[in-house]
């Protein structure tokens, strides 16, 4: 039997019923057409990059001239200026095919992935241009050589976020792609790509894997997918499933580039590496957990002092005022909550008082009483209507400035900035097994369930990301959560 457009199914949701099959596409030059848009959103994205560098120069040039005025600091000559330009050009070309060789031009990868490439790129070549200027007759036009791309992660991903804006208004920016898998990992890849909004995927059917294998035989499965422009196939298996060895073949067979998700997996997806026993075709990943090396460890510890020490500094005054309204409003200014911290230690996490200084008697009253709150608490540990919550303790908690007082104890060493939510001893309970990931790593001030919903997200969630994050621990992954906390904050989403 020969797989057909009919067994193609539609990339909308899954309803009670089967899946709809979607319109019949045009396929007259359907594949070629995909293909070419393709390769014009990946010529725009290097012409981003292209003038990421050019406005960098002309901000530098531009300082350039601004201290050569005000202060008479040596702006350089033409030949030394021409000469700087080569060697950035040269500099840029290295980049290029670094970020060309982690897919950015051909593929779609998510957005903070290809930022880390974008700013470990830019850095090498900070160092060469420092190299370069220290080692040429071009040594007073350090500035001019080393200003753009210091800049360069800030102009490229303005001038690419430019681009994917016109390519997805054109249409070439999304790859189309068929998805192999069942009703409901297909409808949770969905939500996945979707929620990347840049997302490089647009689903132009989904099939389930043993359809797949049914039908695929020979060239058909080649043949319908050239012809639907299918440039990608998406497979959505469980880890170690016995169909899956037979569906990666046979999609290997077809000569479509395919990427794999792996379903009900805990190994981290992050920091793996891999390898291969060629004379055995055997693949090996492997795999390690950053947060036991002691190099990685001790940067995560000089980035928490160092950061914390500045923000201190910086939020004295408010700090201060802050303060001086919570103790306007009765009781003591901040207070201690007894919390688990690295190894099972136990620690004063401090806050700024949110609550009636009876909180406790208040709580308790209300649980007595009112069995929808107490099933609230019970799921949640939170109440959407917490009647121990003061006017100013309000403005604190949809702010988050209720949690400033942590960066005392991030100095302690008792907290991280980033890291698994702070919990008391009665919610260990809820971790189960998940809680040796918890106690291998310091409970951080914001973290994944701070960017993730924060009360919006269910309790078995919030253990999920925890342990997500310690699986997957690295030094950008904590600077991506600090850059994603501020908005956060600033949208109050899921503040209570």
């Amino acid at each position: 039997m020969r797989i057909t457009g009919a067994d193609f199914l539609h990339s909308g949701k899954a309803g009670a019923g089967s899946w709809s099959r979607p319109a019949q596409p045009s396929r007259t030059h359907l594949g070629g057409m995909a293909l070419s848009g393709t390769v014009l959103a990946g010529a725009g994205l290097a012409v981003a990059d292209l003038g990421a560098l050019v406005a960098g120069l002309a901000i530098a040039r531009g300082v350039t001239e601004v201290l050569h005025h005000v202060l008479g600091t040596d702006r350089g000559d033409d030949q030394q200026m021409a000469m700087a330009i080569l060697y950035q050009m040269m500099i840029l070309a290295g980049v290029m095919v670094y970020l060309g060789s982690c897919g950015h031009y051909r593929d779609r990868p998510p957005f903070w992935s290809a930022l880390q490439q974008v700013v470990r790129a830019a850095t090498c070549a900070l160092l060469v241009a420092a190299l370069v200027g220290f080692s040429t007759r071009t040594t007073n036009m350090h500035l001019f050589l080393l200003l753009p791309w210091l800049l360069f992660p800030l102009t490229s991903t303005v001038l690419r976020a430019g681009v994917k804006h016109v390519a997805h208004r054109l249409g070439i920016w999304q790859i189309p792609v068929l998805m192999i898998a069942e009703p409901t990992v297909a409808d949770h890849l969905l939500e996945v790509f979707s929620g990347e909004g840049t997302a490089g995927f647009r689903v132009v059917g989904r099939i389930s894997p043993d359809v797949w294998l049914e039908q695929s035989q020979g060239r058909a499965g080649r043949d319908v997918l050239r012809s639907y422009g299918v440039q990608r196939v998406v497979i959505g298996v469980a880890f170690g499933a016995p169909a899956s060895r037979d569906l990666l073949r046979c999609v290997t067979r077809t000569g479509v580039p395919f990427t794999v998700i792996p379903q009900d997996s805990d190994l981290p997806v992050l920091g793996c590496s891999q390898m291969a026993f060629f004379s055995h075709d055997t693949l090996v990943l492997n795999y390690r957990n950053n947060l036991e090396r002691p190099l990685l460890r001790g940067i995560k510890i000089a980035l928490d002092l160092g950061l914390a020490s500045a923000m201190m500094l910086v939020l004295l005054p408010v700090f201060a005022v802050l303060a001086l309204l919570v103790r306007l409003d009765g009781g003591p200014a901040m207070f201690g909550h007894e919390r688990i911290g690295l190894n099972g230690r136990t620690f004063r996490c401090l806050k700024f008082r949110s609550m009636v200084p009876n909180a406790a008697e208040v709580l308790r009253e209300l649980l007595e009483r009112d069995p929808q709150a107490a099933e609230e608490w019970k799921r949640t540990q939170k109440l959407g209507r917490d009647p121990r919550v003061t006017r100013v303790g309000q403005f604190l908690r949809k702010t988050s400035l209720d949690e400033l007082p942590q960066l005392i104890n991030v100095l302690r060493l008792e907290m991280s900035l980033v890291g698994p939510r702070p919990i008391v001893p009665a919610e260990e309970i809820h971790y189960g097994d998940e809680i040796a990931y918890y106690r291998s790593a310091r409970p951080g001030i914001t973290g994944l369930w701070q960017v993730s919903g924060r009360s919006d997200t269910s309790y078995p969630r919030r253990v999920q990301l925890d342990s997500w994050y310690v699986r997957n621990w690295s030094v950008w992954h904590d600077v991506a959560i600090l850059m994603k906390t501020l908005p956060a904050v600033l949208l109050q989403r899921g503040a209570r």
